[in-house]
């Protein structure tokens, strides 16, 4: 039987790559993206060829990103952008104009706001994080 928990080597499947940039209740600006990729072993590859030829094994963070990094950090792009089966979906949110986390505990029923919050009988401070809304 557990045979048949597992899908067939032929079977089409996506390598999701997701990061988040910004703190979603601290920052004005918050952004999710979202890199799929139906053969994830290819582009891995690409990418240990590129740190193996670079000598760069540490992770790519914007905020590391320098002047002396901007060859490297602009190879390690271009690396995973030469393979088009990629897809790019993203998530930005400016929170002076609509709060994501705002709306969230707005179109939360009444009962669900005030487990969520602990305390606050109206479900409606100023303090939400998302960690809060789904972490009670």
């Amino acid at each position: 039987m557990a045979k048949h928990l597992f899908l067939p080597r032929t079977h089409p499947t996506s390598l999701a790559f997701l990061d988040e940039t910004g703190s979603i209740s601290q920052d004005r600006f918050f952004a999710v993206g979202l890199l799929l990729h139906p053969e994830p072993s290819r582009v891995l590859r690409s990418i240990q060829k590129y740190r193996d030829r670079n000598h760069y094994y540490g992770e790519f963070h914007l905020t590391e990103l320098t002047q002396g990094a901007l060859n490297t950090y602009k190879g390690f792009v271009d690396t995973v952008l030469a393979d088009r089966d990629f897809r790019f979906f993203c998530f930005v949110a400016d929170r002076d104009l609509a709060d994501p986390v705002r709306r969230s505990v707005d179109g939360l029923p009444e009962a669900v706001r005030t487990v969520t919050h602990r305390g606050d009988q109206t479900g409606r401070d100023n303090n939400c994080s998302g960690r809060q809304l789904f972490h009670p």
